[in-house]
């Protein structure tokens, strides 16, 4: 399913949800893309990540926190 991003983002605001908890793996390459794309565009910012050094070659699972940026 694809879907404009932009019209999503708006849609996902007018929701109740303030912010986004992911649990990361390694191998969840494409939430991790999706989430690059919307960090770069300014729609979100990471708020916390379990580590400093944060890369797809890490294989440590952790909990990274995200916000919507207002």
């Amino acid at each position: 399913m694809i879907m404009d991003i932009k019209q999503y983002i708006k849609d996902v605001k007018k929701t109740s949800l303030k912010s986004i908890s992911i649990h990361f793996m390694s191998d969840v390459k494409v939430v991790e893309d999706i989430l690059v794309k919307l960090i770069k565009k300014g729609y979100v910012k990471e708020v916390k990540s379990a580590c400093s050094d944060c890369s797809s070659s890490c294989k440590k699972e952790c909990d990274r926190y995200f916000e919507w940026v207002d």
